[in-house]
């Protein structure tokens, strides 16, 4: 999965969390929305909206929280908080915009996270489950 997304990730958008004798206990991920040049594209990469999505891709000023993780024996110490603060003082200028998506409702621990941070939730998702 790195390899693919290599092309499209800024490296200031990974953080990675350590514990004090450099043991990865945590990492993020924002990628760039690149709804946004996907919408101009008209669904058609061909023949040159491949030029134009390579041109504008590090000019996008919005990012998509793509992954959060905590192994398990760090689970309700704040980590996850602190991957949030790093990531945003990472990507954050005045023209730079992440979202954080697709989070279920009932994801108690990120949605507190989230909420600590001031975030502003703008929608909710809600997975429904149905014999057929």
């Amino acid at each position: 999965m790195a390899h693919d997304l290599k092309p499209i990730i800024h490296p200031k958008a990974v953080v990675f969390a350590e514990d004090q004798n450099g043991k990865a206990i945590g990492f993020a991920i924002a990628i760039p929305n690149v709804n946004r040049i996907l919408k101009g594209l008209n669904g058609s990469l061909f023949p040159f909206g491949w030029v134009k999505m390579l041109w504008m891709l590090p000019r996008l000023t919005e990012y998509r929280m793509f992954a959060l993780g905590v192994i398990p024996e760090y689970h309700g110490c704040g980590i996850d908080s602190l991957i949030y603060r790093a990531l945003y003082e990472a990507c954050y200028t005045a023209d730079i915009r992440v979202e954080i998506n697709y989070v279920l409702e009932d994801n108690y621990p990120m949605n507190n996270a989230i909420l600590k941070l001031g975030a502003k939730p703008l929608r909710r998702y809600r997975v429904y489950e149905m014999s057929i």
